[in-house]
C-alpha cells in the first residue's frame, strides 16, 4: 500500500511511502513542471491507498496575483487527486502536526516559520533516516504522507468516512 503526502505551498513537496515507512518517491515541487506533476499522480492511479492534502488558504497581507497563484497550485493537486482516483482528505497543519507529534509547546512558540520548518525537518529527518531528497521543502510533504498512513492504518485498513462537506473523494 502507498500512501502520499502534498504540501501545496511554493516550497512544497509531494512525497509517497509505504505502510512500512520505506519512501518510495520525494519531489520538491518548485523544481517540476505541470506535466512532471501530472506524471507523478496519473503514473500512480490506482495504487494509492490514501492520500493528504494540506489544506491551505490565502494569508492576510498576501498579494493578488500570490494569492491566485498559490489557489491555482492547490487546485490543481486536488484535481490530480481526483483525476489519478487517490481517495483523499484535506486536512489543516494543525490537525496533521498534531498527529505527528510536531505541535509541542517548542513548536507552537517558535519565533518563525522557518524555526518550525526546522523543527518539521528534524522530526522527518528522525522518522524517515537517510531520506535522499530530504530538506526543509520536502520535509512537511513526507510528514503528510505519515499522517495519511496513520489515518488509513487507524481506521483498520479502511478509509476514513470521505464526506464531501471537506472537499474529499473516494473514487467509485
Amino acid at each position: 500500500m502507498l500512501f502520499m503526502g502534498i504540501d501545496p505551498g511554493k516550497a512544497g513537496g509531494v512525497s509517497i511511502i509505504t505502510e512500512e515507512n520505506v519512501v518510495v518517491s520525494i519531489y520538491q515541487l518548485s523544481k517540476l513542471t505541470e506535466e512532471e506533476r501530472a506524471s507523478i499522480f496519473l503514473s500512480r492511479t490506482g495504487e494509492l491507498a490514501y492520500a493528504i492534502l494540506e489544506k491551505v488558504w490565502a494569508f492576510h497581507g498576501q498579494g493578488v496575483t500570490s494569492a491566485f497563484s498559490f489557489g491555482d497550485a492547490f487546485g490543481s493537486l486536488r484535481t490530480l487527486c481526483i483525476a489519478s482516483l487517490t481517495p483523499f482528505e484535506l486536512l489543516s497543519p494543525a490537525k496533521w502536526q498534531k498527529t505527528v507529534g510536531l505541535r509541542t509547546t517548542e513548536y507552537k512558540n517558535a519565533p518563525s516559520q522557518t524555526t518550525k520548518k526546522k523543527l518539521g525537518l528534524k522530526l522527518a529527518q528522525q522518522l524517515f533516516p537517510n531520506t535522499k531528497g530530504l530538506n526543509k521543502e520536502t520535509a512537511d510533504s513526507l510528514l503528510l504522507a505519515y499522517t495519511a498512513k496513520l489515518r488509513f492504518v487507524k481506521e483498520t485498513n479502511v478509509a476514513p468516512d470521505l464526506t464531501s462537506d471537506n472537499g474529499s473523494i473516494v473514487p467509485a
